[in-house]
């Protein structure tokens, strides 16, 4: 269950914003708050880190002076076959080819971003049997940018705003804990889910 989960939504000043130049930096500052255990997390804007870990993250996280406003708050997930929820999540929308030489042996793997019109479908397969979306739309963002090992590093990142029924609400909370995608240490992969509007 991931009933014992917290979303913590962290305001940096302006002066800060360049934290975010680097997103593996953020996530290893998030790794060293959380004692090594992986947050999921996303920067919605220049400003704006959302995180879901297991207890609140605290502004000790990021250098002196860098954050403006904190706040924390237990995140529910008890949903119900059939009920209606909004999604959100900055995602990588990317498929896996596998590389061969002309003799049919494995050497490596390439990863390939999706063009705009593949983008839904690939959240609709990421999400089956959690939710059955009715509606989802798509935005382009820049892409999240990162230094790992040495390496240049970036992921596209593209942001979806959905509505669905819950099919599985075990599969769900699973998708909400575990994250969606690839990139999750660049701030990539945190499904949040809340309860439709009436």
């Amino acid at each position: 269950m991931s009933d014992d989960l917290h979303l913590t939504v962290i305001h940096l000043t302006d002066r800060a914003s360049r934290l975010l130049d680097d997103a593996y930096v953020v996530h290893r500052a998030l790794l060293a708050e959380t004692g090594g255990i992986r947050p999921l997390w996303c920067a919605p804007d220049r400003r704006t880190v959302i995180v879901q870990h297991s207890t609140p993250i605290t502004a000790s996280a990021f250098p002196r002076r860098a954050v403006a406003d904190i706040k924390s708050a237990k995140l529910g997930t008890a949903y119900s076959p059939s009920d209606v929820v909004r999604l959100s999540l900055i995602g990588c929308a990317v498929k896996i080819r596998t590389l061969q030489t002309p003799d049919g042996t494995r050497r490596g793997v390439a990863i390939i971003t999706l063009p705009p019109e593949e983008q839904a479908d690939w959240l609709t397969r990421k999400l089956a049997g959690a939710v059955d979306l009715h509606r989802i739309e798509v935005e382009q963002m820049l892409p999240s940018v990162g230094r790992k090992a040495g390496a240049r590093i970036t992921h596209t990142r593209v942001g979806f705003a959905a509505s669905g029924t819950v099919v599985d609400p075990d599969v769900l909370a699973e998708r909400i804990r575990n994250g969606v995608g690839k990139g999750r240490a660049f701030g990539l992969g945190l499904l949040l889910v809340a309860g439709a509007r009436q």
